[in-house]
């Protein structure tokens, strides 16, 4: 966050403790016991409200989709040792997890549903992976950590929350996380999609190979949010209406987009950067 913050983006500052540190450890119950010990930080207060309260236009779509090819641009300068680590949620690693949750799917046709898509990523993705780029991104850009400020006549981004998922990973994922969360409930998900990487486009240009694979990473990530979802729910079925905040819609997108193929959404997509 400081290096983000020292090149001008909009993002929590984090606030030294009074022994000037950014994190500090706190004891709980037994003073010497280091299982009662938590880490603890604070940040400063970001104004604003969430992208999730807001109607979000094309013009919102783009602005958003420009923010992040913003912060990835900056994060090529920047690596740190505790973002190459394994994380479920990181998108490179979706086919694995999806695949090792599926025995958890108990309805047939959402299984079928989810093999198709896997079937586009080791047909369409996995032949050409080795050839894209990879840095430290946010990993979890969706419109829940995203701050926005409304005026009279638009509405601005003036905020980026949670980096609770920084991950050495494709960059190409950023666009496809925050696009694949943005075209959840859209009447028109693609247009919601080409117009976040159009934005994205022109602070971080994606290569022919990202931009041929995007709209597939996309379906990869509501694949994990689907899936995940389903099966958090099986452990904590108290929890049921929090879980299925991304879930069901995931569920019920992939089943819409299922027709869309993802030559016509690269085709769409090459129009809109002409």
């Amino acid at each position: 966050m400081d290096h983000l913050k020292k090149n001008s983006l909009p993002v929590p500052n984090p606030i030294l403790s009074v022994s000037g540190e950014n994190i500090s450890v706190m004891n709980l119950n037994q003073p010497n016991d280091c299982l009662n010990q938590v880490f603890v930080r604070a940040l400063n207060y970001l104004p604003g409200i969430l992208l999730s309260d807001v109607e979000l236009t094309l013009p919102l779509c783009y602005s958003f989709g420009k923010i992040l090819g913003k912060m990835d641009q900056i994060l090529l300068s920047f690596n740190h040792s505790g973002a190459h680590r394994y994380m479920a949620w990181d998108l490179a690693n979706s086919k694995k997890v999806i695949v090792g949750h599926l025995p958890f799917i108990n309805d047939n046709e959402k299984r079928t549903l989810v093999q198709s898509y896997i079937s586009l990523y080791d047909s369409k993705v996995l032949p050409i992976l080795y050839t894209v780029r990879k840095a430290i991104i946010h990993g979890d850009p969706n419109d829940h950590n995203i701050l926005v400020t409304k005026k009279e006549d638009s509405v601005d981004i003036t905020g980026i929350l949670d980096f609770g998922d920084f991950v050495y990973s494709h960059i190409v994922n950023e666009i496809s996380i925050a696009g694949g969360y943005a075209m959840l409930g859209k009447p028109d998900p693609i247009k919601i999609l080409v117009e976040m990487v159009a934005g994205y486009h022109t602070e971080f240009p994606l290569t022919l190979d990202e931009r041929k694979i995007v709209y597939i990473l996309a379906c990869m990530r509501l694949c994990t949010s689907a899936v995940m979802g389903s099966y958090n729910i099986t452990l904590q079925p108290e929890n049921a209406e929090y879980l299925q905040v991304h879930s069901k819609p995931a569920w019920e997108m992939l089943d819409r987009l299922k027709v869309i193929s993802p030559e016509s959404v690269f085709d769409i997509l090459e129009d809109r950067l002409k």
